[in-house]
């Protein structure tokens, strides 16, 4: 079942879309961890939608991610909340590009 429409839809972008999940799926049968898998698809989608990486935010929820923004070369923001609350000792140390309140904090993020 294809996911609900977004700023994304379209059958050009789903293709797109699909195409990044193809390629973690090859990925992982190159026997790449699942970290590996994770900024190789950052890089996918960077490449696919033909943008900047250092124009580019990925928002994750754990200190993984902002490891995996860093390794895919693009700005790392982490929602803090929830689970992320935890290990909130990890994410400082990896040092995200941004801490975010909440998703409207990204607005904040994007006007910079």
């Amino acid at each position: 079942m294809p996911p609900a429409p977004s700023r994304f839809d379209g059958p050009v972008a789903w293709e797109k879309t699909v195409g990044v999940i193809r390629a973690a799926g090859a990925a992982r049968r190159l026997h790449r961890s699942p970290a590996e898998t994770r900024a190789l698809s950052i890089v996918n989608l960077v490449e696919e939608f033909r943008v900047a990486s250092d124009g580019t935010i990925y928002v994750g929820d754990t200190h993984h991610d902002v490891r995996q923004a860093r390794k895919a070369g693009v700005i790392s923001a982490v929602k803090t909340g929830g689970q992320a609350l935890k290990h909130l000792h990890k994410i400082h140390g990896e040092k995200p590009d941004h801490l975010l309140d909440s998703f409207c904090g990204l607005c904040g993020v994007i006007r910079e």
